[in-house]
């Protein structure tokens, strides 16, 4: 494969939360989330750098998802 970017979407801690209690019938901590998502962005970074692509973000915590391409 060669990407010509990456795409990393993020979303509210607490309602990523709700989804995963619903969908699997496990509770994460709202702070466990925010960590991984972190970490999840930080590889992304690092993953985009590395290979020579634009890292677009899409955050989805106010409702409407909203992008910033870097």
């Amino acid at each position: 494969m060669r990407p010509n970017q990456l795409i990393l979407i993020k979303g509210k801690p607490d309602e990523i939360a709700e989804r995963l209690q619903s969908r699997d019938k496990k509770s994460w901590t709202k702070s466990f989330i925010s960590k991984f998502q972190k970490a999840e962005e930080a590889h992304a970074r690092y993953v985009a750098k590395s290979i020579g692509v634009p890292l677009r973000i899409i955050s989805n915590d106010i409702g409407i998802a909203r992008k910033h391409i870097e």
